[in-house]
């Protein structure tokens, strides 16, 4: 019944998210990955999370961390009804 969600950040597509090793095409972008997390980082069986895979050193200006933050943030909000 309880689970660990571990995210590799490079499931987006590679033109939407560039600061990792390996981007690769036709993958979700930030708005459809929100949509997978949602449920998963509300479930009250989540232990816990870990994001991997964002190379700092492809992400100069911390444009993508920040990106990887705000997804996180966006689809761990509460619902305004609730």
């Amino acid at each position: 019944g309880r689970f660990w969600l571990h995210l590799d950040i490079d499931v987006i597509d590679g033109e939407a998210m560039p600061a990792v090793d390996d981007p690769l095409p036709d993958g979700p972008d930030w708005g459809q990955t929100a949509e997978l997390l949602r449920p998963l980082l509300r479930s009250p069986a989540l232990l816990g999370a870990d994001v991997t895979i964002l190379n700092p050193s492809l992400d100069p200006d911390d444009r993508y961390a920040r990106k990887v933050i705000d997804l996180l943030a966006a689809a761990s909000e509460a619902p305004e009804s609730e």
